[in-house]
């Protein structure tokens, strides 16, 4: 139920942004793309999500925002979010697109350019959900048997 409601409070931030760069950025998307970039936007969310549920439950409350903090500017970083892979080292290159945040990025790319997200990016982010996933799993089963 906390996961439902959580998502349906996100609709209104997504709206905002959208609504924000059709008008301060002259984006056009029809319709179809703007419930095709939510649905991705939202699926593509799960690799962090999971990532931020293992660290909560494997860290003490006051490590978990600045390790959670610096791992996603990590991943942003050597995913290429802030610095084009094309310009990158050919080994930081190598590296960026096997990240979530790669691949996530992707999937508002392919939203933009009217294709289908590749199959191999939704591969990486779905192998990232499980790793992730099984680490939270694994570290909410530590922290329910220490207390």
């Amino acid at each position: 139920m906390k996961a439902l409601l959580a998502s349906l409070l996100a609709i209104p931030p997504v709206l905002a942004v959208g609504i924000t760069a059709t008008i301060s950025q002259g984006v056009e998307f029809s319709a179809g793309q703007w419930v095709a970039l939510a649905g991705l936007m939202w699926l593509g969310s799960l690799p962090f999500a999971a990532l931020g549920l293992a660290l909560g439950f494997a860290l003490p409350p006051q490590l978990t925002q600045p390790v959670s903090m610096l791992g996603v500017f990590g991943l942003a970083f050597l995913g290429g979010l802030f610095v084009p892979v094309e310009v990158m080292p050919k080994a930081l290159a190598a590296i960026a697109v096997w990240l979530p945040s790669n691949r996530f990025a992707e999937l508002g790319w392919s939203v933009a350019g009217e294709h289908a997200p590749p199959a191999a990016g939704i591969a990486v982010l779905a192998a990232w959900t499980l790793l992730f996933g099984g680490l939270a799993a694994l570290s909410y089963r530590r922290a329910a048997a220490q207390r």
